[in-house]
């Protein structure tokens, strides 16, 4: 059975109701060292403690159960890859620590981001896309081009749909394309925990024909990441 974290969920609902962890854990029945830990993600919740939380706050116990974080845990990363913020970027441990203790702050940064992109697509608008108009580097002038463009280009469009002999499903692609590089050059795909793969997300170990894919990466990124070795090895 899949171990369930609701450390940020547990706090902002304590929180909301003016609680102490002592007296959140006699409304629950259990003791205050084990809120503690729930709250700080070190224990996973049983099924008996989520349904006291129904029983005693109300809280749909299914919605709680099915959030594991990784969204967002992906969209902190995929913010931080903006040329914006240089070359020291907060590591998965900080930010994972950030999500849990912090969901709200890391939240408002995410809103701040994207606001931050909006009025960047506002002004190079203005200034008829020269980047030169908000002091841009190269990297972010690359990156303002990829947003102008909304991500389409249709000579990348028209190559990937002639990229599958038959149409695929969109929920279906991700095994199609462990099925592609299976039977096609021989290659397996493997999950990999992130600290088995240090500072990456995806590694081609060559000698063994085989691609490790972080555990960090949503479903979304880990069919990028397949796409993208599809287009490194087959060219």
């Amino acid at each position: 059975m899949q171990k369930t974290f609701i450390g940020p969920h547990l706090r902002r609902l304590r929180h909301e109701r003016s609680e102490t962890q002592g007296m959140m854990a006699r409304a629950l029945g259990i003791s205050p060292s084990y809120v503690n830990l729930l709250e700080n993600n070190e224990r996973s919740v049983s099924v008996q403690v989520l349904f006291k939380l129904f029983e005693t706050y109300g809280v749909d116990w299914r919605e709680i159960a099915d959030e594991d974080g990784s969204g967002a845990l992906a969209d902190l990363r995929a913010a931080l890859q903006d040329p914006v913020f240089g070359d020291t970027r907060p590591d998965l441990t900080q930010l994972r620590a950030a999500l849990v203790h912090a969901p709200d702050l890391a939240a408002a940064f995410l809103r701040l981001h994207r606001s931050w992109q909006a009025a960047t697509d506002q002004l190079l608008s203005l200034s008829e896309g020269d980047a030169r108009a908000i002091n841009a580097t190269p990297e972010a002038a690359v990156h303002n081009v990829f947003r102008r463009q909304r991500n389409h280009f249709r000579d990348l469009e028209d190559a990937a749909e002639a990229f599958w002999a038959v149409p695929v499903e969109r929920d279906e692609v991700y095994v199609a394309l462990k099925q592609r590089l299976r039977d096609g050059l021989g290659i397996s795909v493997r999950l990999a925990r992130v600290e088995d793969l240090p500072g990456t997300l995806r590694q081609y170990d060559e000698a063994r024909r085989e691609i490790f894919l972080s555990e960090a990466l949503d479903h979304t990124n880990r069919t990028f990441q397949l796409v993208h070795m599809c287009g490194l090895l087959e060219q």
